[in-house]
């Protein structure tokens, strides 16, 4: 079985910087009964802290399918057009909405909105100031033209994500066009005024896809957990898939298994119930 994680509310608490007990157990567990263990989040390879990239995991499926890898193999990259990201960033700039363009080897914040999108991460995620610092540690502080220093760079932009916007989700797809897809963020609990930025046609489904597809697996070898809304098209997907007990009910119907809230020890419950533990 090919198992995929979602980070945030499934298998870490929301301001958490740990795994919990229970959960370091499941995976070592899974791991030790012969499963693949992938992470599949929205965030990009550079927001994975070095603590989950163990020996444990397999491989990671980042900024939504964008960016794949397998063993520290790169599967697949697909950045976003840079003309699109250039008119999205056009849009944030005008209307000073704090953003971040999430690269393959920097995440890019205009100086004039750093201070207002750590700020306003930290006081969503429950986090300091210091450890969102630690986790956008990679990051370029840009001028008005941030595409061109994405450029400069030789980088491209895999995934996008904002905060504190004056439009609520359904407006902000409208204005950045059907290329786009916009997500309620993953990050904490969901409102209508942040978002996560994606390719329209990649999710974290086709992340699974490209994974079976390398490894010539079905669709039936495959296990997913996830809790938020960026997670309902891999746990429609996926041969089985797990929400986690606090996931808003949109997400719970889309899953074959609602488990347990994750501080109740949810993802062990739930894979122990899956018979992925072994012996």
């Amino acid at each position: 079985m090919i198992c995929f994680f979602d980070i945030d509310g499934t298998l870490v608490g929301f301001g958490k910087m740990e795994l919990l007990p229970s959960t370091q157990t499941a995976l070592a567990a899974a791991k030790q009964a012969g499963h693949q263990l992938f992470i599949c989040t929205g965030r990009s390879v550079l927001q994975v802290p070095g603590w989950l990239k163990t020996e444990t995991l397999d491989g990671i499926v980042a900024s939504a399918c964008a960016n794949v890898y397998y063993h520290g193999k790169e599967i697949c990259l697909q950045p976003i057009a840079e003309d699109i990201v250039r008119r999205s960033a056009d849009l944030f700039l005008e209307h000073r909405i704090p953003f971040v363009l999430q690269g393959k080897k920097y995440n890019y914040i205009a100086k004039s909105m750093y201070r207002e999108i750590i700020e306003a991460l930290a006081a969503k995620g429950s986090f300091s100031v210091a450890a969102v610092e630690k986790l956008f540690g990679d990051c370029v502080q840009t001028g008005d033209t941030p595409t061109s220093e994405v450029a400069a760079e030789g980088d491209a932009v895999l995934s996008m994500m904002y905060e504190r916007a004056i439009f609520d989700h359904e407006t902000m797809r409208e204005k950045l066009g059907p290329a786009l897809k916009v997500n309620p963020s993953s990050f904490n609990k969901p409102n209508p005024y942040s978002g996560e930025i994606t390719q329209a046609g990649i999710t974290k489904a086709t992340g699974i896809q490209t994974v079976m597809d390398y490894l010539g697996l079905p669709r039936e070898e495959t296990a997913a957990f996830g809790d938020g809304y960026n997670d309902i098209e891999m746990l429609t997907f996926a041969g089985t898939g797990v929400a986690m007990g606090d996931s808003p009910d949109a997400v719970k119907a889309s899953a074959d298994i609602v488990a347990e809230p994750l501080e109740a020890d949810g993802l062990y419950l739930a894979m122990q119930k899956m018979n992925l533990l072994g012996a």
